[in-house]
């Protein structure tokens, strides 16, 4: 049987050549790697448990990069299974790796390849023994990434992560009592400050009186909550004030989301532990960056994950900053993200994240569909400006 070699160029995203290798099984990978982006050949490797092979690239030097190409080629048995995925890189490396494969197909089977993240497709064009490209085939990509993926190949790691929550059904008229419009007064900023002693931190114990008729009291053993209407309900188990404080949104999204069994994973109170190079990396756009990052809720599906961000109290930009930020480093174009809120934002706060391109769910109603509001965010089209790019490169 040939040896199916898959050549890969990499670039910032490695989702692109994780996918190529995972939906293509080659035996070895030759990357084309410029020094900036060599590291990812091991991560890669490590990934996969494919071989990889480096070949030195410029990102802008055409002719040095099609005669490594050549060499390495010319290096492969004759009946060699080549295949070219030209999604990554610079569009002088695709160009390098486009005319490589057409000299190789004149000596053996070649075909080209870009991932599709858009569609959710592999695109195929496979070169006849003459040199001439052949027409194109699509074939849909079964590859689901798991959110630990996203985080191993950017080689950082995930220090904790939540997979279940055992009292979400027991909880779940306390969510939809705090996602109503009957505790407002509960959750302005003065109440919220209740919650906490002098250092910022919840209280084991207290009491907040919000209106006439409502109150909220708390201690190690439970919380007791008085609504101005409505039945009283009973919080069991300590942490009651940072439930009251947050927590509360960020489980009960969680809890919607794992349950609806629409997602093939679906994780809370994701902490990432970041490289220090990496938060030196992105300070520029999130002040107040520390070494640990926290994201609510994160779901995958397939070849897509969304970011959840859940605020019951105070937005501020630097949430969105953060959202974005985290969304773009880890995830790339195969990830969007959404700010949920349980109250209306500040204008500047949201034109900025309508700016970020963030999605905004606000209040009971928005909170209620937010099962639907994912699913259609993941099979919502993003920008398709690089895809039509290389397109029209090709041809």
């Amino acid at each position: 049987m040939s040896e199916k070699i898959l050549i890969n160029l990499l670039s910032e995203q490695a989702l692109p050549n994780y996918i190529a290798i995972r939906e293509l099984k080659p035996d070895r990978v030759l990357a084309l790697a410029t020094p900036e982006f060599k590291p990812q050949v091991e991560l890669l490797q490590n990934e996969t448990g494919v071989q990889h092979t480096a070949i030195n690239a410029d990102a802008y030097d055409f002719r040095k990069n099609f005669d490594a190409l050549a060499q390495s080629l010319g290096r492969l048995p004759a009946d060699a299974d080549v295949i070219v995925n030209f999604t990554g890189g610079t569009k002088v490396m695709s160009l390098s790796a486009g005319f490589s494969a057409l000299a190789h197909a004149r000596k053996g089977q070649t075909a080209l390849v870009y991932i599709d993240s858009l569609k959710g497709v592999l695109e195929w064009l496979p070169f006849a023994v003459s040199g001439q490209l052949q027409p194109p085939e699509q074939r849909g990509i079964a590859t689901a990434i798991p959110f630990v993926v996203y985080a191993n190949l950017k080689n950082e790691r995930i220090a904790s992560m939540q997979e279940q929550l055992k009292e979400g059904e027991e909880r779940m008229s306390l969510y939809k009592a705090l996602a109503g419009h009957g505790l407002d007064a509960l959750f302005k900023k003065e109440k919220q400050v209740q919650l906490q002693d002098a250092t910022r931190k919840f209280k084991a114990e207290g009491e907040i009186q919000f209106s006439s008729t409502g109150r909220l009291k708390w201690d190690r053993n439970g919380a007791d909550l008085a609504a101005p209407s409505g039945p009283r309900l009973r919080y069991v188990g300590n942490g009651a004030a940072e439930f009251f404080g947050g927590r509360w949104l960020e489980e009960y999204a969680f809890h919607l989301l794992a349950q609806s069994g629409s997602f093939d994973q679906v994780l809370g109170n994701v902490v990432l532990s970041l490289r220090p190079e990496t938060i030196e990396k992105l300070r520029s756009n999130r002040q107040g960056m520390t070494d640990k990052n926290e994201i609510d809720v994160v779901v995958c599906k397939g070849l897509r994950a969304v970011l959840i961000e859940c605020k019951a109290g105070h937005v501020t930009q630097d949430h969105i900053y953060k959202l974005d930020t985290l969304r773009k480093y880890l995830l790339g174009p195969f990830g969007v993200s959404l700010l949920l809120s349980r109250h209306e934002l500040d204008p500047g706060v949201q034109e900025k994240a309508r700016d970020l391109g963030i999605e905004i769910l606000v209040g009971e109603l928005d909170i209620n569909d937010l099962v639907g509001r994912v699913r259609a965010l993941i099979g919502e089209k993003l920008s398709a400006s690089d895809l039509a790019g290389l397109r029209n490169f090709f041809g």
